[in-house]
């Protein structure tokens, strides 16, 4: 349930900012070796935050309300 409002939240605060310029994009950080993405993680910190860095500039007006992985690859909801 929780996903599915974030998903609504990102696709409601996009429509209503748009007028303003101002864009929202979801982005999926991956998994983390973090505390709580333990040492199984599939990325490190760096490699994910990395990736979300890249994937930000690549963002553009298509983009707004959407749903990205790390490395720029689209989700559904």
């Amino acid at each position: 349930m929780f996903q599915a409002g974030l998903n609504m939240y990102t696709k409601t605060l996009a429509m209503d900012w748009k007028a303003d310029g101002i864009r929202v994009t979801a982005i999926n950080p991956g998994w983390v070796k973090t505390d709580m993405g333990t040492e199984a993680g599939e990325l490190t910190v760096e490699e994910s935050t990395s990736n979300i860095a890249r994937t930000i500039f690549k963002l553009g007006e298509q983009s707004n309300g959407l749903f990205y992985n790390y490395d720029f690859q689209p989700l559904t909801w």
